[in-house]
């Protein structure tokens, strides 16, 4: 089953507007969420996933149960399996403490970009940050758009699962003057969906898989993913 997301975003506004948006937030014809919404620095730094007993060793000192000084002490993973329990990974933090360095992995440098990361934005891999803030793991692929012309952008674009809606939110509350619609459809027909943005607020139209792909298709003259 397809895993990947066709959109076709619709903006209208004013000429000058629309040409101002693609110039600002797409790459050629490309829509670029990270435009929109840019990686954090410390986040770039980070994995696809973190290993889990980072995310508890770190939750563990945000909430007092490390002192500052056990927190130094920790600069690397426990050894043992990535996927150990919390009981298991909480006996092997025990021994670290107890036998200091000798049982320390010594990889400081993926350790501190994960404490780093989660205490500038509370996330620790740019995979989590990205579902959040953008609505989907990755930027968009590669698209193509028609116009501005007649008060209308098009653009045609590919995720990963899910829709970029919190991108698109972001970008309408920047121009409250233009209205947003997202048609979007899984290639596998998953699930489809008609959103309409202004001002930063959505509204979910009611919609048909037909319909969406009708939605999708518009405007047969114009240039589209794979073309």
């Amino acid at each position: 089953m397809s895993t990947y997301v066709n959109h076709r975003l619709k903006i209208e506004g004013h000429t000058s507007i629309l040409k101002e948006i693609l110039g600002k937030y797409f790459m050629g014809e490309v829509l670029s969420l990270k435009a929109i919404i840019p990686i954090p620095e410390s986040i770039q730094k980070t994995f696809f996933s973190s290993l889990p007993v980072n995310e508890m060793l770190v939750g563990w000192y945000l909430k007092g149960y490390l002192s500052g000084e056990q927190f130094r002490q920790i600069l690397g993973m426990p050894k043992g399996d990535d996927n150990e329990s919390l009981s298991h990974a909480e006996e092997a933090l025990l021994e670290m403490l107890e036998a200091g360095n000798k049982k320390l992995t010594m990889r400081h440098d993926m350790f501190r970009k994960v404490v780093q990361a989660y205490l500038e934005t509370g996330y620790v891999n740019w995979n989590s940050w990205s579902v959040v803030n953008w609505g989907v793991q990755n930027n968009v692929y590669a698209g193509s758009i028609a116009g501005p012309e007649n008060e209308r952008l098009l653009a045609w674009f590919r995720t990963f699962r899910g829709c970029p809606g919190p991108a698109l939110r972001e970008l309408s509350s920047r121009y409250p003057q233009c209205s947003f619609e997202l048609a979007s459809m899984c290639e596998g027909y998953c699930f489809s969906n008609v959103m309409s943005i202004q001002a930063g607020a959505v509204t979910h139209c009611p919609s048909t898989m037909e319909s969406v792909r009708a939605i999708i298709n518009e405007d047969n003259s114009a240039k589209r993913m794979g073309d």
